[in-house]
């Protein structure tokens, strides 16, 4: 668990977003105001949950978009 004698290296940062490995071993996710501590293997797993959400959104918005009536087509 992480203390006030943790040191923390910056593996990336975007905008509000920030992702550090902290010497204790977890990796600290950044996401604006809220942070998340996972471990180091699961990063990967969560990096692809991301990609796999930021590659279907486009596909998922348009299905569920109003029509002009203001309806959905949600077609799942």
């Amino acid at each position: 668990m992480c203390n006030q004698m943790c040191n923390q290296t910056n593996l990336s940062a975007t905008g509000p977003f920030r992702i550090d490995l902290c010497s204790c071993g977890s990796v600290h996710v950044h996401l604006g105001p809220a942070m998340v501590r996972v471990t180091s293997d699961s990063l990967s797993r969560l990096a692809e949950a991301v990609q796999l959400a930021s590659d279907r959104l486009p596909a998922v918005q348009r299905a569920v978009a109003p029509t002009t009536d203001g309806e959905t087509t949600d077609q799942n």
